[in-house]
């Protein structure tokens, strides 16, 4: 595998126990710590861990012992994006640290997805029903109590959005003809939101012509969602593109095992045989 060379083996002890672990059972802001560590090696995550810790009983103690909805929005607003300054800045987009959690805490600012983790950590470990959303312009979060839900933006000092602010959000991205579908708001299992916030720094790679360390990233993500089809075949497609036939084979070989829909795996099988044939 292209692991990065600063992957120590705790760190990938670390995720590869992750693998096997279910969903609901996933600490998104642990995850995103040791991801975080390959690009920091030496750096302690125990400090971080503790800044986790206080904000999660600062949140508890703002909230109350039985709070309504809009309360618990107010302790998270207020203790996260007031009293410790998470949110967005404009050159987050631009800065390839803002998706490095331990950056993001040093600095309290970042990406939506990496702010929306903190949120979604403090929330979980509350007991507290939060989901991140993959809505195209922007990564959110949706809480939920007794049948109620707000959709909350952690970029924007986690402002609540109604129907009407969505689709100011979504034409604001696509343009004035642009409408929400069903699918605009599609939850994401906590695995799902380490890896929305490990392929940014990934496309950032791959933007930048970076094919190897693009490949590095891929395989790391492989080691906590080995479950994943489509990083199995973009694995190939990046192995392919470096000369690593037998690498390319391997991994298109895992896609084809695990993907059991029809879409793309004729061009996978396509591809294969290409490379086989070169190996031969």
């Amino acid at each position: 595998m292209s692991l990065p060379a600063s992957l120590s083996p705790a760190i990938r002890v670390g995720l590869r126990a992750v693998a096997s672990q279910g969903d609901d059972g996933i600490d998104v802001a642990e995850v995103a710590l040791l991801l975080a560590a390959t690009d920091r090696p030496g750096v302690l995550l125990q400090p971080y861990r503790r800044h986790l810790a206080k904000m999660c009983e600062e949140v508890a103690r703002h909230a109350g012992t039985a709070p309504a909805l809009d309360r618990r929005v107010e302790a998270l607003r207020e203790v996260i994006a007031k009293r410790y300054g998470y949110v967005g800045t404009a050159d987050a987009f631009r800065d390839p640290d803002s998706a490095n959690l331990t950056y993001v805490m040093d600095r309290r600012g970042g990406l939506p997805v990496t702010l929306g983790v903190l949120y979604l950590h403090v929330g979980r470990a509350l007991g507290w029903i939060m989901t991140g959303i993959d809505f195209p312009p922007r990564f959110l979060v949706r809480l939920e109590l007794d049948g109620r839900r707000l959709m909350l933006d952690p970029f924007d000092g986690l402002k609540s959005l109604d129907t009407p602010g969505l689709r100011a959000l979504l034409k604001e991205f696509a343009g004035p003809e642009a409408e929400i579908r069903l699918d605009h708001c599609r939850p994401l299992s906590p695995r799902a939101v380490v890896l929305r916030l490990q392929n940014t720094v990934k496309a950032r790679l791959l933007d930048s012509r970076q094919i190897e360390e693009a490949l590095s990233q891929v395989e790391l993500m492989l080691l906590f969602a080995p479950e994943t089809p489509a990083l199995w075949r973009e694995a190939g497609v990046l192995h392919s593109r470096l000369g690593n036939v037998k690498d390319a084979v391997a991994a298109f070989e895992e896609y084809l095992r695990r993907e059991t829909r029809d879409s793309g795996r004729y061009r996978v099988s396509m591809m294969l045989q290409e490379l086989r044939a070169r190996l031969n």
